[in-house]
């Protein structure tokens, strides 16, 4: 069950790489911070959101080998009126001819390389249906085996708040109400 809810997307990003910075350091991984600090508010399912950016992260972290680098980006697009949200990384990237499969369920790339990680071949799969409940997008990009990648969902801009963060970059000004004679 998806709910509809009101948030700042803000914290719950800087709280995951929070979470899996010990991880990255264990890993010696490089964790890149390029959330900004201010957002306008989205709609949609805090808990499920989380979970959907818990899983994009780990597994960018699961996929990038010793000395490599894993950034979380948030970039607010406010004429499509939503936030995208983008995990990259370094890591073992994938084949052109599984960018059109990764999301189903079950599948697991054939490239030996990802099969030595453990997975159920699930976790795409829910993060797909977990956007798109929510009224997003999702998708994946990689230039190829050895070349990490970057996968990115969208999730809508709550409309109540959307003028006011569209505000804090273009400020209106006041108009007097004085007639002049």
């Amino acid at each position: 069950d998806v709910k509809k809810e009101v948030f700042d997307l803000v914290p719950v990003l800087k709280s995951c790489l929070d979470d899996q910075q010990v991880v990255c350091e264990q890993q010696n991984i490089i964790l890149e911070d390029r959330v900004p600090d201010v957002l306008s508010d989205v709609s949609g399912d805090l808990e499920r959101v989380n979970q959907i950016i818990v899983n994009l992260v780990n597994n960018a972290i699961k996929y990038t080998g010793s000395g490599g680098r894993v950034c979380l980006t948030a970039v607010e697009d406010i004429p499509k009126g939503e936030v995208k949200i983008v995990v990259s990384d370094s890591g073992i990237g994938i084949a052109s001819a599984d960018l059109a499969r990764v999301f189903e369920e079950f599948y697991r790339s054939s490239d030996p390389n990802a099969r030595k990680f453990s997975g159920s071949g699930l976790g795409l799969a829910i993060v797909k249906q977990l956007v798109e409940a929510q009224g997003g997008t999702v998708g994946v990009e990689s230039e190829g085996l050895g070349k990490g990648s970057r996968f990115f969902f969208t999730i809508p801009v709550a409309s109540q708040r959307a003028f006011r963060g569209a505000q804090l970059f273009c400020p209106i000004p006041k108009v007097s109400a004085k007639k002049s004679v």
